[in-house]
């Protein structure tokens, strides 16, 4: 009988992979429509505030890969409160760069995105591995793009 865990690993290649080229077409095509003064200060804001979606993870949820081959072994132990609290100023800093309702509609898209992630992966695997950080990472910027996108089309 397999783990949860296991048949996730046994799951196609290539799903990952059409999924991968459409997340990388979607953001393109988000940057594309963008004024061109506000791509380089989304670029930075969603990179960082994305990094900070996954970060809150490691500080909510239990790692639940215990075998040797795990790559995000370090991130095993739960983040103190301390070290979220300086990673948020760091990855909220850069979003001052754009318009508070810019900023604001990609923060809350991605706090959602990163809610109902977190969700399914309690539900599913009962925490998060090393790929639910990374899921979480890009799901995360794609949201800050699309909510950027959406207060930037009403200023123009």
């Amino acid at each position: 009988m397999f783990s949860m865990l296991a048949r996730i690993q046994m799951s196609s290649l290539r799903i990952f992979a059409l999924a991968a080229a459409l997340m990388l077409l979607a953001k393109f095509n988000a940057l594309l429509e963008l004024p061109d003064e506000w791509i380089a200060p989304t670029l930075v804001a969603a990179h960082a505030a994305s990094r900070l979606c996954s970060t809150t993870l490691i500080h909510a949820l239990d790692y639940v890969r215990d075998d040797d081959s795990s790559r995000a072994k370090p991130l095993a132990v739960r983040m103190g409160s301390g070290s979220l609290i300086v990673a948020g100023c760091f990855g909220l800093a850069p979003l001052a760069l754009l318009p508070w309702q810019a900023a604001l509609a990609g923060l809350l898209l991605a706090l959602l995105t990163t809610f109902l992630a977190a969700r399914y992966f309690v539900k599913r695997i009962g925490g998060y591995t090393g790929d639910c950080l990374g899921a979480v990472q890009q799901g995360a910027e794609l949201a800050i793009y699309l909510g950027i996108l959406s207060v930037a089309w009403n200023f123009s």
